[in-house]
């Protein structure tokens, strides 16, 4: 059974707790052993945990770890630019480094996202 990207999620801060919306969640980009959560708004919320405890939380919502440093939403990739590893360009026209690791993996899991 797929999961609902509708449901919400929250994310601790400093400041309180967040409620943010999965499918909103544009990309997630790792600060030493915290994460940043860019959202579909321009919001950036930052979370005291590190990126690798949403790895599996968010995969099945379509999330793809490209980097050590980076998970996307990958509803929001709107062109792969090919290149050692390469690089992804959201919607948001951030740029987002794949590593060359991942790569392989990266352009079978866009071709089945991307045919739904």
């Amino acid at each position: 059974k797929r999961p609902n990207p509708h449901h919400r999620m929250i994310f601790p801060s400093q400041e309180g707790d967040y409620f943010v919306t999965i499918r909103d969640i544009v990309y997630l980009k790792a600060d030493d052993n915290c994460t940043n959560f860019y959202l579909k708004n321009g919001k950036r919320i930052f979370v005291g945990k590190n990126i690798g405890k949403y790895d599996q939380l968010l995969q099945p919502f379509n999330f793809f770890r490209v980097h050590k440093g980076y998970m996307v939403n990958l509803h929001y990739v709107e062109r792969y630019i090919k290149g050692e590893g390469g690089t992804l360009i959201l919607t948001n026209n951030i740029e987002v480094p794949v590593s060359k690791r991942r790569k392989p993996f990266l352009r079978d899991v866009l071709k089945q996202v991307h045919m739904r």
